[in-house]
């Protein structure tokens, strides 16, 4: 089975993810990262559609301010998966 590391934030995003989970039988999510939630109208804290769909789905959601941290590098590192898959993002990936 092959596991990924998905990455994404956006409505279009978010089907997409929805799209590989359901279809793609012999792909394991193993975490979803995505932007951390922000504030919207009057303050209210709104998290991001792909936040919104990974926890709908029973997925590990990690939403990291950056991926420069050592702390976000070590969970990439230890999730151990075979491919990252980036949709509409909207953080830098470092090398």
């Amino acid at each position: 089975m092959l596991k990924i590391i998905y990455f994404g934030t956006p409505e279009f995003s978010a089907e997409i993810l929805k799209k590989i989970k359901e279809n793609c039988k012999d792909i394991e999510i193993v975490a979803v990262f995505t932007r951390p939630d922000k504030p919207r109208d009057r303050g209210e804290v709104t998290p991001s559609p792909v936040k919104l769909m990974a926890e709908k789905l029973g997925l590990f959601v990690y939403t990291p301010k950056s991926l420069r941290e050592e702390e976000s590098k070590n969970v990439v590192i230890n999730l151990a998966a075979d491919l990252l898959v980036v949709t509409a993002y909207g953080l830098f990936l470092p090398d």
